[in-house]
C-alpha cells in the first residue's frame, strides 16, 4: 500500500468516525432539549423537578462540544480570522494553515495526554458526583480526549494534505495533474 492510499484509508476511516461523533453530537442536544423540557414541564404543573436535570445536562455538554469538534475541522468550520490572510497568495495561506495546524496539533496533543490521565484516574478512584444522584465522571471526563484525540488525527492529516496540495502546487507531474487530492 503506498502512501497515498494509506492516507486516503486513514481519511476515509476518520471522516466516517467523525460523522458518527457529529450524529452523537446532535442526538445529546435532543436529549437535553428534551431533558430539560421534561424538567420544566414537570417543576410547572406537578411541582416535581426531575432530580439534578442541571448537573446532567452540564454532562451532556461535555459531549455536545467535545464529539463535534473532529468533524468541524473536517469541513474546516472554525471561526477564523482573514483580515490579513486573504491578502496572502494562495501558497503562502497554504503555509501559515499548516502551521497554525501543527500548533493546534501540539496544544492538542497535550489536551489529549492530560485529560486521558483525568479520566482513567476517575475511571479507577470511581469518582462520582455529590449530588443526590451520585453520577460517575468518568463518561464525561473520557469523551474530552476522545474528541480531542480525534481532533489531533484530523489534524495530521490536514497537515499531510495540505503539505501535499503545497507541494504539489510547485510541483505537478507530466499530465498537470497532483500526485494526491483529497
Amino acid at each position: 500500500m503506498g502512501t497515498a492510499s494509506a492516507i486516503t484509508a486513514v481519511s476515509t476511516y476518520e471522516a466516517a468516525l467523525e460523522r458518527a461523533m457529529a450524529y452523537l453530537s446532535a442526538a445529546t442536544v435532543v436529549a437535553m432539549m428534551l431533558l430539560t423540557t421534561a424538567d420544566v414541564v414537570l417543576r410547572y404543573t406537578l411541582n416535581r423537578p426531575i432530580q439534578d436535570s442541571f448537573e446532567l445536562s452540564q454532562f451532556m455538554l461535555v459531549g455536545l462540544v467535545f464529539l463535534g469538534i473532529p468533524y468541524l475541522q473536517s469541513i474546516r468550520g472554525h471561526v477564523t480570522v482573514e483580515f490579513i490572510t486573504n491578502r496572502l497568495s494562495a501558497t503562502t495561506r497554504r503555509f501559515w494553515g499548516i502551521v497554525g495546524h501543527a500548533i493546534g496539533l501540539f496544544a492538542f496533543a497535550v489536551v489529549t495526554w492530560r485529560t486521558a490521565h483525568f479520566a482513567w484516574q476517575a475511571w479507577e478512584t470511581g469518582d462520582f458526583t455529590m449530588g443526590i444522584i451520585q453520577y460517575p465522571l468518568w463518561p464525561a471526563k473520557s469523551v474530552i480526549p476522545l474528541g480531542t484525540g480525534l481532533l489531533c488525527i484530523r489534524l495530521m492529516l490536514d497537515i499531510v494534505q495540505d503539505s501535499i496540495m503545497l507541494w504539489a502546487g510547485r510541483h505537478k507531474d507530466a499530465a498537470g495533474t497532483v500526485p494526491f487530492s483529497t
